[in-house]
């Protein structure tokens, strides 16, 4: 992963806007929807302004797919194919059904949250659902 990251970003043409990262790792957990579900987990986490980072962002998935990267919840989910993230989190069906079971009228959710629930539902009963913030 970190030569693929590396490789791309060592070439002139590509642009690198983050100012700072970090990359740290974590034993496996069985949280429902962690990105450390099931297996260890490194961390590359990238520390850009979104607003003008998206096609680094862009690039760094379709780079990391392949190694089957699981996103950080709260971390630029706007440039995430929801399909992709539903295949990555095994638990995804069931946490769906609890959030449903557990919070019917959807007070605990902020506006990233209705919209993730909302694709991500639609995802599980469809395919290639697209998805802009």
């Amino acid at each position: 992963v970190l030569n693929t990251v590396r490789a791309w970003c060592s070439k002139t043409e590509n642009r690198v806007p983050y100012y700072n990262f970090e990359i740290r790792t974590t034993q496996q957990d069985d949280a429902m929807i962690s990105v450390c579900n099931g297996r260890d987990t490194m961390f590359i986490d990238f520390q850009a302004k979104s607003t003008i980072s998206s096609e680094f962002f862009d690039k760094m998935e379709d780079l990391l797919s392949p190694f089957g990267y699981r996103k950080h919840w709260a971390k630029g989910m706007c440039h995430s194919k929801p399909e992709y993230i539903v295949s990555q989190f095994p638990n995804m069906k069931r946490f769906i059904e609890l959030m449903e079971e557990h919070d019917p009228e959807g007070k605990f959710r902020n506006e990233h949250i209705r919209l993730w629930y909302q694709k991500i539902k639609a995802t599980l009963g469809a395919e290639d659902q697209e998805f802009s913030c």
